[in-house]
C-alpha cells in the first residue's frame, strides 16, 4: 500500500512540473528566443570545417556580410585574399617563403580598409590597379600557434574575386613588383603534380566562378 507521504511527494512533483510548464508557456517569446540563440551559437561553434591544411589550420566557413559593416561586426579581420581568373583559368603565385602555390593577398596595415588592402596587395603582387574586385564575404579561420600569436585562435579575412581578359598574363608579368615573395605565376590547371598547392587557397577557388 502506498504511503500517504509517498503519494503526497509525487503529487507535489507533478504539481511543480505543471506549474513550470504553465510559467514557460506564459512567456514563450523570451524563452524561445533564448533557446534558438543558444542552439545557433552551438551550431556555429560545432560546424564542420570546410578543409584543414597539413599544419592544422582550419578554414571553417565563408560569412556573408556587407563589406562596409565587416569590421563593425567581426574581429579581428587580419588580411585579405583575392581569387584571380584570366578568362576561364585561375591564376596562382608561387610563394618562395612557404614553398607552395597560393592565391593573392596579404595582411592589413593598421587602420587600412579591407578593399584598400586588397588593392595594395594586387599592385604589389600583380602590378595591377583599378580592378573591379567583388567582395565575396569573410573567411573564418582557426589557426595554429605561430609567430604573431602563440595560441590557437580564430581570425577573419576578407575574400575577393576578379575576372580579367585571358591575355592579361603577359602584362602582369611585366608589371608585377613583388618578385621576392611571389617567385612565379602559373595557371591552376597547369601546375605540376610534385608542387604543392595550399589546400585552403585551393578550396577558396570554388567561391569565384
Amino acid at each position: 500500500m502506498t504511503s500517504p507521504f509517498t503519494a503526497r511527494y509525487w503529487w507535489g512533483k507533478k504539481r511543480d512540473f505543471f506549474l513550470k510548464c504553465k510559467e514557460s508557456c506564459a512567456a514563450p517569446c523570451a524563452s524561445s528566443a533564448a533557446m534558438w540563440n543558444s542552439m545557433w551559437s552551438w551550431k556555429r561553434r560545432h560546424r564542420a570545417m570546410l578543409i584543414r591544411d597539413a599544419k592544422g589550420n582550419e578554414f571553417l566557413e565563408i560569412i556573408s556580410v556587407e563589406e562596409g559593416r565587416a569590421d563593425e561586426l567581426f574581429s579581428p579581420i587580419t588580411h585579405c585574399l583575392g581569387v584571380v581568373k584570366l578568362g576561364d583559368r585561375y591564376l596562382l603565385g608561387w610563394n618562395q617563403y612557404r614553398w607552395d602555390w597560393e592565391i593573392f593577398g596579404g595582411c592589413r596595415e593598421e587602420g587600412e580598409p579591407l578593399r584598400a588592402c586588397m588593392e595594395r596587395e594586387c599592385r604589389e603582387e600583380l602590378g595591377l590597379s583599378g580592378l573591379n574586385w567583388t567582395f565575396l564575404g569573410l573567411m573564418r579561420l582557426k589557426l595554429t600557434p605561430g609567430y604573431f600569436n602563440p595560441e590557437w585562435h580564430e581570425e577573419y579575412g576578407g575574400l575577393y574575386g576578379v575576372s580579367l581578359p585571358a591575355e592579361s598574363l603577359e602584362a602582369i608579368e611585366k608589371r608585377r613588383v613583388d618578385r621576392e615573395e611571389i617567385g612565379r605565376l602559373a595557371f591552376y590547371g597547369e601546375i605540376k603534380g610534385g608542387e604543392e598547392i595550399a589546400p585552403i587557397d585551393e578550396k577558396l577557388l570554388e567561391f569565384w566562378k
